[in-house]
């Protein structure tokens, strides 16, 4: 008798107190699972790895949101996905798509609240100061894409970590860009969410 799949719950507990292992162990399964060379399907990589069909779906999702892998490698999974889906269900990928689209926005948001904070701090000086694009401090600083940038700047805004002068550049130069009533409104509410952000930090 071959030795039985491990359950996602499984997994975890084997790298329960080692987090980076378990993301090693992610980044394996998902490496393995867009590999060209072997081409292989969501249950080959299961046997391969003898854990269950349903813990490969998850740990690649981890993998995506945490960014452990990268965002090729992210991409690549949402296009074999895609595709699979269309072959065997005759569909055009749309439960897929979603699926994969919602991952990385997950990603995305991840990387902006990881960000540490006088990293934050030094992006956003870069912007007001420098006077560098959003593309430019993206890729200055290494930022995947220039949605998670926002979402930096928008977090730096929220979270007080931006100065009221330098909020006050930032929100001046966006709407010198753009002064849509849709683009005030933004920041009529991210301002908003700037008082509430402040004040319940002095509360406590």
């Amino acid at each position: 008798m071959g030795e039985k799949a491990r359950t996602l719950k499984e997994i975890k507990k084997q790298y329960e107190g080692s987090p980076d292992e378990y993301d090693r162990f992610a980044k394996k399964v998902t490496e393995a699972y867009v590999n060209d060379r072997q081409n292989l399907s969501q249950e080959d990589v299961a046997k391969l790895f003898k854990i269950t069909s349903g813990s490969v779906r998850k740990l690649m999702d981890h993998a995506i949101i945490r960014a452990v892998v990268s965002r090729k490698t992210a991409e690549q999974v949402m296009q074999k996905s895609i595709g699979n889906q269309k072959r065997h269900h005759g569909e055009a990928g749309g439960t897929s798509i979603i699926h994969n689209s919602e991952l990385m926005d997950q990603r995305d948001q991840y990387l902006a609240e990881s960000c540490d904070p006088m990293l934050v701090e030094f992006i956003v000086g870069n912007i007001t100061y420098s006077g560098f694009s959003l593309e430019d401090t993206a890729q200055s600083f290494n930022i995947e894409t220039l949605r998670v940038l926002k979402l930096i700047l928008q977090r730096a805004v929220i979270e007080n970590i931006a100065t009221d002068k330098d909020t006050d550049i930032l929100v001046k130069q966006s709407l010198e860009a753009n002064n849509k009533p849709y683009v005030k409104k933004y920041f009529d509410n991210l301002l908003k969410k700037r008082e509430e952000y402040r004040a319940a930090m002095e509360e406590n």
